[in-house]
Formats: structure tokens, sequence, C-alpha cells
């Protein structure tokens, strides 16, 4: 600790889901460090969750036969980082693939409810025409 300063207090950081994320203490006017090292965190945490969730979408996508957007489409890919090679998808970019992903599910889903339809009407179909039979 540098001469002539006091430790005044003791402060907390929290993150947006309420948890202690780091702690500093206060010297004289200042924090020591402490408020960058919190800034860094936030930002390499947010870098790391939207790797992960660019990375989900496109694992999701390909699954499903799903185009990706082009890299080079305007507005879908940002730089991660500035000192990074690696890319991710901008919030609309997401929203986009989320939305192609959703419209695919939602036409799967119907299919499904069209084919236990048809099948209802054959299963149908079948006992009355058996019913007829057996008690003619």
């Amino acid at each position: 600790m540098m001469a002539g300063m006091a430790v005044i207090g003791f402060k907390h950081w929290y993150n947006h889901s309420g948890g202690k994320v780091l702690s500093g203490i206060l010297i004289g006017t200042g924090i020591v460090s402490a408020e960058h090292n919190s800034c860094f965190e936030d930002k390499k945490a947010d870098d790391e969750l939207a790797i992960l969730e660019t990375h989900y979408l496109i694992q999701k996508a390909n699954r499903r036969s799903i185009p990706i957007p082009s890299y080079s489409t305007e507005g879908m890919w940002k730089q991660c980082g500035k000192n990074s090679d690696q890319y991710v998808l901008t919030n609309q970019g997401s929203s986009q693939l989320r939305s192609s992903l959703q419209k695919e599910t939602k036409e799967r889903i119907r299919l499904i409810v069209m084919t236990l339809i048809f099948l209802a009407g054959i299963i149908v179909s079948m006992t009355g025409l058996l019913a007829v039979i057996m008690y003619r």
C-alpha cells in the first residue's frame, strides 16, 4: 500500500444474476485495479458465451441441414475480441438462425401431426369395416 493512503472501505461487485464476482479494497480516492479486472472479466465472459451460443446454433443448424448465414452477409458476424481471429454471430445473425430453426421445427411437427391424423383415419376406417364384416 502506498504511504499516506488509508483503507477506506471494502466494495463488492455483483454479476447480472446476483452472485459476487469480485471484491476490491477502496484506497484513498480509487480502487486498486479491481474495477479494471472486473470489466476485463465481464468482456471475457461475454465473449465466451457468444462463442458457445454460436457453436450451439451452428451445430443444431448443421444437424437439420439449415443454411448458416454467410460470412460475407453484412451484419451477421462480428469478430470476437480485438486480437482474436474467431467470429461469432451478431444478434441479427443469431435471430435469423433461430428463426430458421423454429420454422423447420414447426414444419417437422406439422408433418408428424398430419401423419398421425392420417393413421388415425385408417384405423377408424378399418375398425368400421371390420365391424360391418363381422356382424353381417
